[in-house]
């Protein structure tokens, strides 16, 4: 299964299975009051993918438009609990904390700190040793070399266990992750503080 899509939790993807929309010519159309997802079936021969992809997501079979609907809470993954197929595509949006903690497997780890057990080597499902950066790499990587400074290329960076942790400045694509990150960041606190707790004393009569 390819790293992109890292939130299809079920043992029955097939290993020629990609969720790429443009594979299979999806689109997604808005209107004023719900969004669809158009899946065309754009050749008169069915689509492996495509009825696999209607399958994961408990989707009915043979439509052209699925409602898509946003979702709070846990959608159940529909291989463990069966359930009647919908004509909604539900999804439930990470929040901001899970984002950091999904980015996070960026993080080049020195090779020292595995050496003494800092860090817990990542493995897959078999057991063998797995480089967790492939799994943002291209849309978040932080590198981390050793000196008293930052290096010159970097575009922000902090020192941990003698070790600099930074963000190249040429690499746009991290930069962006990184600045929209703190964006939510920002939203997510101010929304804490609107929602303060109201304290109630008792009067005595």
């Amino acid at each position: 299964m390819k790293a992109f899509w890292p939130f299809i939790v079920t043992e029955n993807v097939t290993t020629r299975f990609e969720v790429c929309a443009c594979v299979v010519g999806s689109a997604l159309t808005s209107t004023n009051w719900q969004s669809q997802v158009d899946i065309p079936v754009v050749t008169q021969t069915p689509i492996p993918e495509l009825a696999e992809l209607v399958a994961l997501l408990n989707l009915t079979p043979g439509r052209r438009l699925y409602e898509f609907v946003v979702q709070s809470g846990r959608v159940p993954d529909p291989a463990r609990v069966p359930a009647a197929p919908s004509a909604e595509l539900r999804l439930v949006p990470r929040s901001t904390s899970e984002v950091w903690l999904y980015l996070a497997n960026g993080v080049e780890v020195p090779a020292e700190h595995l050496a003494c057990g800092l860090v817990r080597l990542v493995v897959d499902a078999d057991g063998r040793v797995f480089d967790a950066q492939e799994v943002t790499r291209g849309l978040f990587e932080v590198h981390a070399c050793k000196g008293h400074k930052p290096p010159p290329n970097a575009y922000v960076a902090v020192r941990y266990r003698g070790y600099w942790y930074y963000i190249d400045d040429r690499d746009l694509a991290s930069k962006a992750v990184f600045f929209l990150m703190l964006k939510m960041s920002r939203l997510d606190f101010k929304q804490q503080l609107l929602e303060k707790p109201v304290l109630t004393l008792p009067v005595a009569r």
